[in-house]
């Protein structure tokens, strides 16, 4: 079972060195950068706990610093290195960093923090110049233990132990979560750290994993609301026991699309309870037979399912549109599989392509290309499909971004307009574009340069493009043409003149040869 989890702790990708590590890295850093690098800055915290209180001398005091960007991206980190440290040293280069405080030993003895605001949003940013030193003093907040065992904790139904703020119902309390292990082994025993407050304590098999074991609350209850909330406080460990998972319940069911079509693209079904949590599964992805299974659900729970797809409109079970009027899942048990019988979804018209972009037209030989830039929303829609039409009703189709009409007359104007498809239905059409389609210019032939006076040569009978020719003389003081042969009267320049018809896919040919006569 997954547990989709919201507004959790957002906290950049961590990486634990010691001091000596660090400066070592950082050292090496230097070296590569040459001789015209700015001196280093140095970041010095001392540590206390609450009032001024010497730290814990299990602590495991950690600083990480983060560059300023959205996504904090990890720039150096150092740790104690002796439990217990108060101190810590960190050599950067000159620049802007937010610092982030942690204690790394388990469980935890404070609060991750970050400089100057205990939470992530408040974190302030620090500017260190070239030599600078910077030594802040930081409380850090004291965090109390609650721990308990889960018997079935095991490498085929590995546990998670996750604690939400009991101010806050449903996934946005979320506060912390522990999955018990040792070297990837999965321990029965648990700890969580939190902050002194009030919480409640869900217990869930990890993703992923397998779907034997339903998620519930401290107490054996399927409800958060029904959950006692335990109380956390500084020195003051609360050990709740041994807890076991109920086994779990599943349903099955089907989608089809329109007129009972195949589903297309990404459809998956989605099992809610009352709290808000989501639960889904590798199962719950409809298959391209329509078929889909929610597994790892609690059989004491109330579900509303609901069907998120890429394509069609969001539907809730029993075909209601609207989370509201949604029926809750009735039946469920362990052991035997629930049917939810079938399910038809509405395709989302918005989805549907918008029109072609900046059509364009090439005029070819018999032939037009049409060439396109794809819809404005042609990155949320389904697989496209274009069709290019021309004004005589001739088409070409692709799912490309151009395609040839063949077939057309040369040298007779036509337009053109291109339409996107996908299986919402067809957009409204490109730009209206014109061309007009002429034949290829035909190649010459060869012909004789030289003929003496009184003979006669053959001159070609076709171009090289394959037209028949007809010949005749411009010169006819020096030369004659009959047919296809050239005849010398006298010595001067012949000229001959070649012309052929234009063809269905050839331009009309004439061209003058000049022959001497001598």
């Amino acid at each position: 079972m997954i547990l989709v989890e919201e507004s959790q702790m957002k906290i950049p990708a961590r990486r634990i060195v010691t001091a000596t590590a660090a400066a070592f890295a950082l050292g090496l850093a230097g070296l590569s950068a040459g001789p015209a690098q700015a001196a280093d800055g140095t970041i010095t915290v001392t540590f206390t706990g609450p009032a001024s209180a010497a730290i814990d001398g299990a602590a495991q005091l950690c600083m990480d610093a983060y560059d300023t960007g959205e996504d904090r991206n990890f720039l150096s980190g150092v740790c104690a290195g002796t439990p217990g440290d108060s101190t810590l040293t960190l050599n950067v280069s000159p620049g802007d960093y937010t610092l982030n405080f942690f204690d790394s030993a388990s469980p935890e003895h404070y609060a991750s923090q970050w400089y100057d605001g205990a939470d992530y949003s408040a974190a302030q940013t620090v500017t260190i110049g070239s030599g600078e030193t910077l030594t802040p003093a930081v409380e850090l907040a004291e965090l109390g233990t609650v721990s308990g065992s889960v018997p079935q904790n095991s490498p085929e139904t590995p546990i998670c132990i996750t604690a939400y703020d009991a101010s806050t119902p449903g996934p946005d309390g979320y506060a912390r979560r522990d999955c018990p292990d040792t070297e990837d082994i999965p321990a029965t025993s648990w700890t969580l750290a939190l902050p002194p407050g009030s919480y409640k304590i869900r217990y869930s098999q990890q993703q992923d994993t397998g779907f034997e074991l339903a998620a519930d609350w401290n107490g054996g209850v399927a409800k958060e609301s029904d959950s006692a909330a335990v109380p956390i406080a500084i020195d003051t460990p609360v050990a709740l026991g041994a807890h076991n998972l109920p086994d779990a319940a599943e349903a099955y069911g089907h989608v089809e699309g329109p007129g009972g079509a195949t589903p297309v693209g990404y459809v998956s079904a989605e099992a809610k309870d009352s709290d808000g949590f989501y639960y889904t599964s590798t199962s719950t992805e409809v298959g391209p037979d329509g078929n889909y299974r929610l597994e790892g659900l609690n059989p004491n729970a109330t579900y509303t399912v609901d069907f998120y797809s890429d394509y069609f409109e969001i539907q809730w079970y029993n075909g209601k549109s609207n989370e509201q009027d949604a029926n809750p899942l009735a039946g469920l048990a362990v052991g035997t599989p629930l049917n939810l019988g079938n399910t038809t979804l509405s395709y989302d018209t918005s989805l549907a392509p918008t029109a072609p972009r900046s059509a364009r037209a090439i005029a070819g030989n018999t032939s037009t290309q049409l060439v396109w830039d794809p819809p404005q929303n042609s990155d949320v829609t389904a697989p496209i499909t274009y069709t290019a039409t021309a004004s005589n009703g001739r088409t070409c189709s692709t799912t490309g971004l151009n395609c040839t009409i063949t077939g057309l007359t040369n040298d007779t104007a036509y337009s053109f307009s291109v339409t996107a498809r996908n299986v919402i239905g067809t957009g409204p059409a490109s730009n209206a574009v014109s061309a007009t389609p002429t034949g290829a210019n035909q190649n010459g032939p060869k012909v004789v340069s030289k003929v003496k006076v009184g003979r006669t040569a053959k001159l070609p009978r076709a171009t090289a493009s394959g037209a028949k020719i007809s010949w005749k003389s411009k010169t006819k003081k020096t030369c004659t043409v009959k047919g296809n042969t050239v005849k010398g009267k006298k010595t001067g320049k012949c000229k001959v003149q070649a012309l052929a018809p234009k063809t269905d896919t050839l331009n009309s040919f004439s061209a003058v040869y000049p022959i001497k006569i001598k």
